[in-house]
């Protein structure tokens, strides 16, 4: 098959500032937002992105100062939360700063979806911290105001996507506490959802959504 290259100008999307590494052999385009970066580095993390950078390239390649570009339909803001923890690890968000529920909740996904199981293991273990089955936990999280970890502050919406993660990862211990969360929502949140910083709405399946009315019910 004849590949032909197709250069594509720097106004075609916003370069990143943080993650825009000049000797990058990959450009990620995702909603707009473009990051260089390490091919290497990422397939080694990733078997998803191995095995996206691997694919038979299309009859036209797109490149940008001769560093193909790969098409991501991911958030900007996920994608960037993503890329910080791969290049950067541990030091960019140390194992005691406590993290905001969105940041965390960005990064299970994403590490989630590229199949990088020790991102996604530690930072379930943040959202587990609020999140828990053990009792004696659970009545310290319903008692204190504000977040009671000191890994994660969470407001009261933030089950709905806690409830999402833990279906999405299987991670059922945490259903009980983010499910009796969502129950103390109000109704129009908790049939409509509430949308993130990016605007992506969070919600419940119509299952969870009949879980809670039911458990208000009784």
């Amino acid at each position: 098959m004849n590949v032909s290259v197709q250069e594509v100008e720097s106004t075609a999307f916003v370069r990143d500032e943080e993650l825009w590494f000049p000797d990058g052999n990959v450009v990620l385009e995702a909603q707009g937002r473009a990051f260089r970066v390490y091919q290497g580095l990422l397939a080694h993390h990733s078997e998803i992105f191995r095995d996206l950078f691997t694919v038979p390239q299309p009859t036209t390649t797109e490149m940008y100062e001769e560093c193909p570009i790969v098409h991501l339909t991911d958030q900007p803001e996920d994608l960037r939360q993503l890329l910080r923890v791969i290049y950067h690890g541990n030091r960019y968000y140390p194992a005691d700063e406590q993290l905001e529920f969105a940041i965390v909740a960005a990064l299970v996904r994403m590490s989630h979806k590229y199949a990088i199981e020790h991102i996604r293991d530690s930072y379930l273990s943040r959202m587990k911290s609020c999140f828990c089955e053990d009792l004696d936990d659970f009545r310290k999280f319903r008692s204190q105001s504000g977040s009671p970890s000191m890994k994660l502050c969470v407001t009261a919406t933030d089950a709905i996507a806690a409830v999402n993660i833990a279906r999405l990862t299987e991670t059922l211990s945490m259903l009980p506490s983010a499910l009796f969360f969502c129950c103390l929502l109000k109704t129009e949140t908790l049939i409509n959802g509430h949308p993130r910083a990016d605007g992506t709405l969070d919600c419940l399946s119509p299952a969870d959504v009949i879980k809670c009315i039911d458990a208000r019910l009784c």
